[in-house]
């Protein structure tokens, strides 16, 4: 993806020209295509026309400033997917990378605050707002923050789920149909334990998964907190 501000310019004029839906892909967004151009891609004038988004973002400084582009209302917003790497692109992308950071992923929590026709959500090393009113609408919700690289959050205090906060999300999500989780909240083994709230699922619910990443104890005590459904699969992933 070129950093050129003139050449995304022009791709966005042809939006601006009369389209009534404008899906966004940009798989290669590093630091300089971040700080160049991708403002232009979520300015005001544009943001009731974005259908869906989905950006592949490389390095910290370029997953911050997505971060930051992604605040505001987004009112036709149907689906998202943001998935955030390491500078180090070997894997995953051709172009040069421009970074200068330390490898490792910020964990960044997108702050979507209006999206009334939000559906599917899909976010890899990144998450949203716990109190997030957006996830009352969501029927698809993915939050995969391990990948095999080193993850390290931005704000712990914020972004790490309490077992209240856990259960005040499925009570929002009142319409999910599919839910994969690999962060959960961090349990401390004591003889209060088995005193803690049940979480009860949303019988919308089709199937959980909650994908294990050296947190097998805090996954089996969430799994064992919730209530199923008939209806519902429950998978848990041991990695």
């Amino acid at each position: 993806m070129s950093p050129n501000t003139h050449l995304s310019r022009l791709v966005l004029s042809r939006v601006y020209s009369g389209s009534p839906a404008f899906d966004i892909s940009l798989h290669e967004v590093t630091k300089r295509f971040a700080i160049n151009a991708l403002p232009d891609w979520f300015n005001q004038n544009l943001r009731p026309l974005i259908r869906s988004i989905d950006v592949k973002c490389f390095g910290r400084t370029a997953s911050s400033i997505l971060a930051g582009q992604l605040g505001s209302d987004f009112p036709t917003l149907r689906t998202i997917t943001v998935s955030i790497y390491s500078h180090n692109c070997d894997d995953y992308c051709d172009s040069d990378c421009d970074e200068d950071e330390d490898e490792g992923v910020v964990v960044e929590t997108i702050p979507l605050n209006v999206a009334p026709v939000l559906e599917r959500v899909t976010l890899y090393g990144s998450l949203l707002p716990w109190n997030a009113s957006v996830l009352a609408h969501i029927t698809h919700l993915t939050i995969q923050i391990h990948n095999g690289r080193r993850r390290t959050l931005r704000d712990p205090g914020a972004q790490s789920p309490s077992h209240s906060q856990m259960r005040s999300v499925f009570a929002t999500l009142r319409n999910i149909m599919e839910l994969y989780l690999d962060i959960f909240p961090r349990y401390a083994i004591t003889p209060m334990a088995m005193d803690r709230e049940p979480i009860p699922v949303p019988s919308s619910c089709a199937r959980i998964i909650l994908r294990s990443v050296n947190r097998h104890m805090d996954c089996q005590q969430l799994a064992t907190s919730l209530v199923l459904p008939s209806q519902t699969s429950l998978v848990i992933v041991q990695v």
